[in-house]
């Protein structure tokens, strides 16, 4: 189901940040690591991090053919404009 993949992207994502914490790990280094994440492609889709603001994520658009799902596009967020 849905909320079971979003809970493996949140561990690969943990994950991410682990890889990346420099010395040993502790809550703060842990802490800098997912700040300083940018970027991050999951089962999901592309995730787009940036500090104290909520991630933008892409959309999977599915079809269902033969009781099997397709995927007929993915769109990615794209930078933001200035206004």
């Amino acid at each position: 189901n849905d909320t079971s993949v979003l809970a493996y992207d949140s561990t690969l994502l943990l994950i991410e940040a682990l890889l990346k914490t420099q010395g040993p790990i502790t809550r703060e280094r842990l802490e800098s690591s997912l700040n300083n994440l940018k970027s991050f492609r999951a089962v999901t889709g592309h995730y787009k991090l940036r500090p104290n603001q909520a991630p933008e994520k892409s959309i999977v658009l599915l079809k269902c053919e033969s009781k099997k799902f397709k995927v007929v596009e993915m769109i990615n967020p794209s930078p933001k404009k200035a206004l």
